[in-house]
């Protein structure tokens, strides 16, 4: 009887599938497998109709099972990888698709979502040549010229970084984030100029975002402009009150400005925040003394040297037990 009622049920979700009543037919599916779990050929119904249902959480059980029955199913790794991507499971998209590797497929919502995963993942040198072959069939999408340049950039291959993000703001003048990873590059290298540019861009497309307001902050900081870093520095605090760095990096602009309590203010919101960050205690110790409170510089200055110490300590044992 359960066979008779799950492959009814089963049947009646195919008819519903093939009129694109994709809801419908998986609804129809999961009474057939309440009926009969394991009838041939229901868990890749289910999982298909599910996901075209945009489904996704229900789709990936499904076909988990159909996968792991029938290894050698191309469709169903694919479908079950582009589950995982919206359900934004990175490390189960890399896993899944890790044995197309060699021969990948040349969907480009797959590759596309593969590609993102293996850099979200750091596997920035797979990634680049899934993005490499995505590219020879969509050399006109800004979005894969993103993804390549984040990539590149993960490799430390700064020009071919800067070279593909730039590829993407000019296909595409209002995509999100190409100027931000562009600012990162650039300040990875010192090129301060260049990364407060291409900050100020990025802020142009996302007049809010923080974590670009950040980095502006800190790059004119590094530049010396302090009147203008500390104004940036103190909408990041107030955007984002649990951000430890826009703290410290506010509490050392207000230093150099010889503003001591302002600093001391901003320093110790970032030591309660971070309690294991060496720098703080030395910039709250220089802070503490030029407020004239010499007791609590010279017990900030002890724990940034005992931190210092322990952080020693610590990356010595860890390379002993490293060793063979």
């Amino acid at each position: 009887m359960g066979e008779i009622l799950g492959s009814s049920y089963n049947d009646l979700g195919v008819m519903r599938a093939k009129d694109s009543k994709f809801p419908e037919a998986a609804e129809f599916f999961r009474q057939a497998a309440a009926w009969k779990l394991d009838l041939p050929g229901l868990d890749r119904n289910w999982g298909f109709a599910c996901f075209r249902a945009e489904l996704y959480s229900e789709a990936a059980p499904p076909l988990e099972r159909q996968l792991k029955a029938h290894p050698d199913d191309s469709f169903t790794r694919q479908l079950l990888g582009l589950s995982y991507s919206m359900l934004e499971n990175d490390a189960k998209v890399v896993d899944v698709l890790h044995p197309f590797l060699e021969h990948p497929p040349d969907d480009p919502g797959l590759l596309l979502a593969w590609g993102a995963a293996l850099v979200h993942t750091h596997h920035s040198e797979a990634a680049a040549g899934i993005f490499r072959r995505l590219l020879e069939q969509n050399a006109d999408n800004a979005s894969v010229h993103l993804l390549l340049g984040k990539a590149y950039a993960q490799q430390e291959d700064y020009a071919s970084a800067v070279s593909e993000l730039a590829d993407a703001w000019r296909l595409d003048p209002r995509l999100t984030e190409a100027h931000y990873y562009s600012g990162l590059v650039y300040l990875r290298q010192n090129e301060f100029e260049s990364a407060a540019r291409e900050f100020r861009a990025e802020l142009d497309l996302r007049p809010s975002d923080a974590h670009t307001m950040y980095h502006l902050g800190y790059t004119l900081l590094l530049q010396g402009h302090l009147p203008e870093s500390v104004a940036i520095l103190r909408q990041v605090v107030k955007a984002m009150p649990d951000y430890e760095l826009a703290y410290f990096e506010l509490g050392r602009a207000l230093l150099q400005q010889d503003d001591a309590t302002g600093a001391i203010e901003s320093l110790e919101k970032a030591k309660k925040l971070a309690p294991d960050h060496d720098a703080v205690y030395f910039q709250l110790s220089q802070a503490y003394r030029r407020a004239s409170r010499v007791q609590e510089a010279g017990e900030a200055l002890a724990a940034y040297q005992k931190r210092i110490e322990t952080n020693r300590r610590k990356k010595r044992e860890s390379l002993e037990m490293d060793k063979p």
